[in-house]
């Protein structure tokens, strides 16, 4: 592998390798991810879940207050993603339990989490929260607060 990862859009991140270095067939080949995707959490067809450590997510000096959760994730064509807000106790949060975010499905880079009442998260910047993700037959990149 050459030296460095290269982001060629805001979707892709690109590695290039040399391949046959000392022979006449000597070539360079790029190899292409998604943006995140060196690893993921991949629930399988019967579904799996997991939940974050209770964290705090807090906005920067020079940025506007988080509002939205978005996530980078891929799943199968009867796969989906549902997101959970928890207190620090482990405790649903009203209004962002499982049974009120609809099951999200597709391939997306930044896909904004939206539960029944809505995406803004803005009101929970700076208390301790945890995320639940139930994940079937999907693979989660990522997730950021914006």
């Amino acid at each position: 592998m050459e030296c460095g990862i290269l982001q060629t859009s805001p979707e892709e991140l690109s590695l290039y390798g040399m391949e046959n270095s000392h022979l006449a067939s000597m070539r360079i080949r790029r190899y292409a991810l998604r943006t995140d995707g060196f690893v993921s959490v991949n629930g399988g067809f019967a579904s799996g879940e997991f939940t974050t450590p209770p964290f705090k997510f807090s906005r920067e000096p020079s940025k506007s207050q988080p509002s939205h959760l978005a996530i980078n994730f891929s799943t199968s064509a009867v796969g989906s993603i549902q997101v959970e807000m928890q207190d620090a106790d482990g405790n649903p949060v009203p209004g962002r339990s499982i049974s009120d975010c609809p099951q999200i499905y597709g391939d997306s880079i930044e896909r904004v989490v939206v539960w029944n009442d809505g995406p803004v998260v803005r009101e929970f910047a700076g208390k301790p929260i945890r995320l639940r993700f139930v994940i079937k037959d999907a693979d989660l990149y990522a997730f950021n607060f914006r």
